[in-house]
C-alpha cells in the first residue's frame, strides 16, 4: 500500500476531522493541528474545532515565522489511538445508549486567501 502523507503549506493543504461520542459525551480531533475538543454537544465541538483550526492556520500564514510545524503535528499518543479507532469507538457507544448517529468525518481543504 502507497500512504500519501500529507504536509500543509501556507498556501494549500488538507484538515482532517473526526468527531465521535465517547463515555456520553462528544470527541473532537484534527489530525493536521493536534486539537482535541470535548462537549456534550456535536455542533459545539464542530464549532469548537473548525474555530480553533482557522486561528491555528491564520497565525501559521500571517506570521514571519516558522509556524509550518503548527498545521503539521499530530494530537497526543491517547487521542492518536482513539482517532483511528473512532469507528470502533462510537461503535460501541451506539450500543451502549441505543443511538442511531454518533459519528461523524470530514476532510476540509484549506481555504484560498
Amino acid at each position: 500500500m502507497n500512504f500519501k502523507k500529507f504536509y500543509n503549506t501556507k498556501k494549500e493543504g488538507t484538515f482532517h476531522f473526526k468527531i465521535f461520542k465517547f463515555n456520553g459525551r462528544y470527541l473532537g480531533i484534527c489530525w493536521e493541528t493536534g486539537d482535541v475538543q470535548e462537549g456534550e454537544s456535536f455542533e459545539k465541538v464542530k464549532e469548537r474545532l473548525l474555530n480553533g483550526t482557522h486561528l491555528i492556520l491564520t497565525t501559521v500564514i500571517k506570521s514571519q515565522d516558522d509556524l509550518l510545524g503548527s498545521i503539521n503535528t499530530k494530537p497526543p499518543f491517547r487521542y492518536q489511538i482513539m482517532y483511528r479507532l473512532s469507528f470502533v469507538l462510537s461503535f460501541i457507544e451506539s450500543f451502549k445508549n441505543n443511538d442511531e448517529e454518533t459519528y461523524f468525518v470530514s476532510s476540509k481543504p484549506i481555504p484560498s486567501f
